[in-house]
């Protein structure tokens, strides 16, 4: 059975449709500009005939979704963070202060690499590093701003940056443009190895490190080669949440 699969993310939504047991047709939209996006999803109706939701936008934009969806008769499934889901157990204070893109990547880690102990991280909007156990509990994790809001803070604070994009990483960097760009990787890698030394040290055992997001690339182009980088592992959690749900019913 076919599904569309949409991620409505801090900045923009993520759709993609699985389909002969793959996921395909992954695109993302701005919210600036939702046209496009339901113009897209329209032109995929022969493809799918049920939609599974993760969203961490204000609620206004999930509404606009589901009021489309019921439009055009497509059923729809909107993903929410349990005390349990798919064997993981889930140890946040209040699981609905947790965001379901969290719980869709932990569930979605969870099923690639069972009884590992993993670290989770999210580079996009913001950096959110989270812990799944070996044990099978989901422990919570940080968040911080992402590559984008750095440098936007850097540049609102500071003069003669306006003009600064993507540099390369260099350290000593000879010039501004490239300090800068090294400057901020290197503080999001001092987060990703912080946290990952203090796991190694709580665990006692080896770490699974796993990369997702827009900014994933930047981040292993530069430093260790052993992390995997997996892009729809979102996706890969709403569907593992769809198939328990199923199999429930």
């Amino acid at each position: 059975m076919s599904k569309l699969l949409l991620d409505l993310g801090n900045t923009r939504i993520k759709a993609s449709v699985y389909k002969n047991k793959k996921i395909q047709a992954r695109k993302s939209f701005d919210y600036d500009n939702l046209n496009i996006f339901f113009e897209y999803i329209e032109q995929l109706t022969n493809n799918y005939n049920k939609a599974v939701i993760s969203n961490v936008k204000e609620k206004k934009y999930l509404k606009m979704v589901l009021n489309f969806l019921e439009q055009k008769k497509i059923t729809f499934r909107v993903i929410e963070p349990k005390i349990s889901s798919c064997g993981l157990s889930n140890l946040y204070n209040n699981p609905k202060e947790l965001g379901s893109d969290r719980w869709c990547a932990a569930i979605g880690a969870f099923s690639l690499k069972r009884y590992s102990n993993i670290m989770i991280v999210h580079l996009g909007t913001t950096i959110v590093i989270d812990i799944v156990d070996e044990n099978g509990y989901f422990q919570g994790g940080s968040i911080a701003p992402g590559y984008k809001l750095l440098f936007d803070a850097l540049k609102t604070g500071t003069n003669n940056l306006n003009d600064i994009h993507d540099g390369h990483y260099e350290f000593p960097a000879k010039g501004t443009k490239n300090s800068v760009f090294t400057g901020i990787i290197n503080s999001i890698y001092g987060q990703i190895n912080i946290a990952y030394e203090i796991l190694k040290k709580m665990q006692n055992s080896k770490v699974e490190v796993i990369l997702t997001g827009g900014d994933a690339y930047r981040i292993k182009e530069q430093f260790n080669p052993d992390f995997s980088i997996i892009e729809d592992l979102i996706f890969l959690g709403m569907l593992e949440i769809e198939k328990e749900v199923k199999l429930r019913e």
